[in-house]
C-alpha cells in the first residue's frame, strides 16, 4: 500500500514538473490570487490549460467567506494596464469552478480578479475586488 501511494505521489510530481494538469492537458498559465478586500488568509489558485484549441481556466479558492444573502462572487479576466475586464462567471458556493474560453480572447488579459457583487441585476464589476493576481506562463512554481 505504501508503494502504491509513493507511485501516485511521484506521478503527480512528475506531471507538475513537465507542466501537465490533473486531466493531462498542458498548463499554459497559472496564478495565485491574493486578498485585496478579503481576510488575510483568503487566496485562490488559477490553472489554465490548453483544451481543444481553447483554454480551460480552473479556479480554486481557499478561506473566502460566504458572500452573504444578497451577494455573490464573480470571476473576471483583467488587463491591469487598461483596466479592461471580462466576466468569466459566477463562483459557486464551493469556491471552485471551471471556465472555458478561446485562446485569442484570453490573450488580451494578464490577471484574474474575483469580485463581491450585489445581486441587483447590474452586470458591471462592483469595484469590490476581494482577490487578484497576475497570470504567469506555465505551471505553478513549486
Amino acid at each position: 500500500m505504501l508503494a502504491a501511494a509513493s507511485v501516485i505521489i511521484l506521478a503527480g510530481a512528475a506531471a507538475a514538473a513537465i507542466g501537465l494538469s490533473a486531466s493531462g492537458s498542458p498548463v499554459v498559465a497559472s496564478a495565485t490570487l491574493h486578498p485585496l478586500q478579503a481576510p488575510a488568509s483568503a487566496s485562490a489558485d488559477i490553472t489554465v490549460t490548453s483544451s481543444s484549441g481553447g483554454r480551460l481556466m480552473v479556479v480554486r479558492t481557499y478561506g473566502l467567506p460566504a458572500p452573504g444573502g444578497q451577494h455573490f462572487y464573480e470571476v473576471w479576466l483583467l488587463d491591469p494596464v487598461t483596466l479592461k475586464m471580462m466576466p468569466m462567471g459566477t463562483l459557486p458556493p464551493s469556491g471552485q469552478a471551471s471556465y472555458g474560453l478561446s485562446a485569442s480572447l484570453m490573450a488580451g488579459y494578464s490577471a484574474v480578479d474575483i469580485s463581491l457583487q450585489a445581486n441587483n441585476g447590474n452586470p458591471a464589476h462592483s469595484a469590490v475586488s476581494v482577490l487578484r493576481g497576475s497570470l504567469a506562463a506555465g505551471p505553478p512554481s513549486a
